[in-house]
């Protein structure tokens, strides 16, 4: 820890060992009162007595480097750390979005640049995110052999196709839709950046100028007028990192309800962006994390246009079930925070995803987030369906390897049959 703007670190903790899957360590200063899920204990250490406007940094021995910096070393921000829409350290709890796949390597010039894009923010002392963190970026992926000529493709399950012109060299086209706005937007002038986008591999393939590209309308949710929203295509040469360029304005083709763009020389990382229509960013994470016996579900949505609420529904048995409801925000253009506690779990690999609702009673479901439960007690849950014909399911959980026997018995008592020995 760099405390009130020192250049050098004022505590430290040496961590070593090895964290299991799944496991969960905790510091916290001695002013703190934690309320922790079971099984999970904490240790008290100066190193994070944090009081708002301190740096703090996880450093990796081995390559003397760092891999996390939290604030700007050698900078003294006053009271807290801040950032728009009301962020702050101050007796705040901050936990990183699922979405961010690394993090702040190096010092910043000034600031805490990414607080605002990069964590979450809750009330102090909340700790119902520690745990398991599961998230869900990836979408579908379609491999296509090109040929020679002129030809018309579509990549299933992406709400893409590609329309190739003059092709003179044969290739396998990979394309694939990622969730999630891309982790470094610059380049991109417009204020709203799509919540998904598209990495397309040319596998070699060399094409004409006319080669064009069309996004299915209907896949592309938030858009509230297709006809009228404008809404400019993106892309950059390398995956994941350096600016983006702009390709051109999508036209919007009413007969398909397609978007698309003529002209392309070439395959990479696509974006889209607009100005004046919420484009496709409402859900920008949704995470589960399992944390003892219960899971805590947690999402993000950037925008929302007459949103009615969620429904939250699990999947541990193979059919999925409504569990409860959130209320939403209605109409928003401000990033909105949710979160669900399941209190009712059982199972071992658990499913959940969110049926958001409008207004009007249309809706859409999320991707699905997945979390894996190790058993606390000895369980034996009531079978299902009852009454069954011709048969049922029996449910139990141990939380140590054992020697099992389940036996049935009938109304008066007697057993009648041994399932497992």
């Amino acid at each position: 820890m760099y405390a009130n703007g020192s250049a050098t670190a004022s505590s430290d903790i040496a961590l070593t060992g090895t964290l299991a899957s799944g496991s969960t360590k905790v510091y916290k200063n001695s002013g703190s009162a934690l309320t922790l899920p079971d099984g999970v204990t904490a240790e008290t250490n100066s190193a994070v007595n944090f009081n708002g406007d301190d740096a703090v940094v996880l450093y990796k021995i081995s390559t003397d480097s760092a891999i996390e910096i939290f604030g700007r070393i050698g900078e003294d921000p006053g009271s807290a750390w801040t950032g728009s829409g009301g962020y702050s350290t101050v007796d705040k709890t901050l936990q990183r979005k699922s979405r961010v796949t690394q993090g702040v390597i190096t010092n910043p010039a000034s600031g805490f640049p990414t607080l605002t894009t990069e964590w979450d923010m809750f009330n102090i002392d909340i700790v119902s995110g520690l745990g398991t963190h599961s998230h869900s970026t990836y979408s579908s992926s379609y491999t296509q052999a090109v040929a020679r000529a002129s030809n018309n493709y579509r990549f299933i399950n992406t709400g893409v196709r590609i329309n190739f012109v003059g092709v003179t060299t044969e290739g396998t086209v990979t394309l694939t839709r990622y969730e999630g706005t891309p982790a470094a937007v610059s380049g991109i002038v417009e204020t709203n950046v799509s919540g998904y986008r598209w990495v397309i591999d040319g596998g070699g393939t060399v094409f004409g100028a006319g080669t064009s590209i069309r996004f299915k309308a209907s896949s592309l949710t938030g858009i509230p007028d297709a006809a009228t929203a404008v809404i400019k295509l993106y892309k950059r040469e390398t995956t994941g990192t350096g600016a983006f360029t702009l390709v051109g304005t999508l036209t919007y083709d009413a007969t398909t309800d397609e978007y698309f763009i003529s002209g392309l020389t070439g395959f990479s990382e696509f974006v889209m962006a607009s100005e004046d229509a919420p484009l496709p960013v409402e859900l920008t994470s949704f995470t589960a994390r399992a944390a003892g016996s219960v899971v805590n579900l947690n999402w993000e949505t950037a925008t929302e246009v007459d949103n009615n609420g969620f429904d939250v529904e699990r999947n541990a048995t193979g059919t999925w079930q409504k569990i409860g409801f959130v209320e939403g925000h209605g109409t928003a253009n401000s990033p909105k925070y949710y979160n669900f506690t399941d209190k009712s779990v059982t199972g071992n690999k658990i499913q959940y995803r969110l049926r958001q609702v409008d207004n009007d009673g249309t809706f859409e479901y999320s991707p699905v987030v997945e979390v894996e439960l190790a058993p606390t007690t000895f369980a034996l849950d009531q079978n299902y369906p009852n009454p069954f014909n011709p048969s049922t399911t029996i449910r139990f959980s141990l939380p140590t390897s054992d020697i099992v026997t389940l036996n049935i018995y009938n109304t008066l008592g007697e057993k009648v049959a041994t399932l497992l020995n």
